[in-house]
């Protein structure tokens, strides 16, 4: 993440890359779809979101991140749809 708070996107996508060469884990498959689309692949980016979900698909970040990828396309019915399940996962994140 510190990374990604220097701009140094490149960097992070492989550093997110090496850790899930490691361990499979959602939480890092959702950090390096953020470090995808922070770098200008938001199709990588949603690759990485729509793994995360299958490994956990009651991950709302995972979810959360397929509705920007969705809505920056301009694909507002599943960017809607993606947030309407994040939602009923949980009512309480100010996010959904």
């Amino acid at each position: 993440y510190v990374l990604l708070k220097l701009g140094r996107r490149a960097e992070a996508v492989e550093a997110f890359e090496r850790a899930i060469s490691v361990r499979e884990d959602a939480a890092f498959r959702v950090a390096l779809g953020g470090a995808k689309l922070e770098a200008g692949d938001p199709e990588g980016a949603l690759d990485q979101y729509t793994r995360a979900a299958a490994i956990d698909p009651k991950n709302v970040k995972a979810l959360l991140g397929t509705a920007v990828v969705h809505e920056r396309a301009g694909r507002t019915n599943e960017a809607f749809e993606q947030l309407a399940r994040a939602r009923e996962l949980d009512r309480t994140n100010p996010l959904v």
